[in-house]
């Protein structure tokens, strides 16, 4: 009886240390796979590249020329001018652009959306999540 709740115990334990279903182990290994992909584009890609996901760029040991949110907070509170910014992507200064949404409002400003949509034209879309833009 002992050994039989000590199988028991044992055979149940992987699972008690991985909630998740098949179903969610299928999703994240396909969005494991989607970072890898995006990532290895990411390395590719001779020049600068501006990335909403920052850790893209640190994997791939690229500059990170500026992190979208925190610049958008301060942009929109007035903390910080963005025209630096919005003229480097103006005058393509990035080889590619990653982004994942780019009409989330806490992510973009309108003028830095607006350079953008008239600098750069979406090339690529990987997975769900990313959407690779290069200059026009």
């Amino acid at each position: 009886m002992l050994l039989y709740a000590w199988l028991a115990a044992a055979t149940a334990l992987p699972a008690a240390l991985d909630p998740l279903s098949p179903s969610q182990r299928a999703v994240r290994r396909s969005e494991e796979a989607t970072y890898v992909h995006v990532l290895q584009a990411v390395r590719n890609t001779p020049g600068l590249v501006y990335a909403e996901d920052v850790s893209l760029l640190m994997a791939a040991n690229r500059e990170v020329a500026a992190e979208a949110f925190p610049v958008t907070v301060l942009a929109l509170d007035g903390t910080w001018d963005e025209t630096p910014f919005v003229e480097m992507i103006r005058q393509h200064r990035f080889a590619a652009l990653v982004l994942g949404n780019l009409y989330a409002p806490d992510r973009f400003t309108p003028r830095v959306r607006a350079a953008i949509l008239d600098a750069y034209a979406p090339h690529e879309i990987i997975g769900s999540h990313y959407t690779f833009y290069r200059p026009r």
